[in-house]
């Protein structure tokens, strides 16, 4: 199983739910992660980042997935 498998697995069971948006928030994520050459952290205060996001049902989940990908929280 590939490291972005088993993360995306994660991120859903510790959501407790599968949901396209969480989903697709961890691929972009992760994407950005590659993108930029960081690793995962375990501090809000090592990496930041911005998503624009609508007030449909997916955006929070979207948001969630991202945190979850990159270990920080939204703020």
């Amino acid at each position: 199983m590939t490291h972005e498998r088993k993360n995306l697995e994660n991120a859903l069971a510790f959501y407790g739910h599968k949901c396209w948006a969480s989903a697709a928030g961890v691929r972009c994520g992760l994407a950005a992660q590659r993108a930029l050459g960081v690793e995962r952290t375990c501090s809000s205060s090592e990496l930041h980042w911005f998503v624009e996001i609508g007030d449909n049902h997916g955006a929070q989940y979207f948001l969630d997935g991202v945190s979850y990908a990159t270990g920080t929280t939204a703020r």
